[in-house]
């Protein structure tokens, strides 16, 4: 006999095929000409971005992982083909310290990251300390957030499993 967890648990498993199909053949990158593949290495490499700018910002990892799951569901809704993936991350990074209430200054998060973008480039950390250069950049992130946060609908509600999971690990 189907109890109801059972059901919403099966309904919940098929949302998700679903949605996986729907994401692969219907993404905005999809509709402009970006293929499968190239999505997907885009989101591989703005993961591993996150990562290390989050590591050189000494943020949690329940920070980096809120980060990575703002870029995800930016890129549900827009496309990479018009929207830089270093700067999405940037504000990411940025919006998901503010989160997990483990908050950076905006200039050590424009600084850093500049440096990683630009890591074999020997003059980046010099020219983003310019005004100019810097002032761009903060610009760029603070419109970027803006866009980020319309683009989620302002929804800054991210369950990670950390919690979840630890309680679990506790248990046993």
């Amino acid at each position: 006999m189907l109890n109801y967890d059972s059901i919403i648990a099966f309904i919940e498993r098929l949302a998700i095929l679903l949605l996986r199909k729907e994401i692969k053949n219907h993404s905005p990158s999809r509709k402009d000409g970006i293929e499968l593949r190239r999505e997907e290495q885009l989101r591989k490499l703005y993961c591993s971005f996150l990562q290390e700018l989050g590591m050189k910002l000494k943020v949690p990892q329940a920070a980096i992982a809120c980060a990575m799951m703002l870029c995800h569901r930016f890129y549900m809704r827009q496309s990479h083909a018009k929207n830089d993936w270093q700067t999405i991350a940037t504000v990411s990074t940025f919006l998901a310290c503010k989160i997990e209430e483990t908050p950076r200054l905006l200039r050590d998060v424009i600084v850093v990251s500049y440096e990683l973008i630009h890591k074999r480039d020997p003059s980046a950390p010099g020219r983003i300390r310019q005004r100019e250069v810097y002032d761009k950049q903060k610009e760029l992130i603070l419109v970027g957030e803006r866009l980020l946060l319309a683009t989620i609908a302002f929804d800054l509600d991210i369950e990670l499993p950390y919690k979840p999971l630890v309680a679990a690990f506790k248990k046993l």
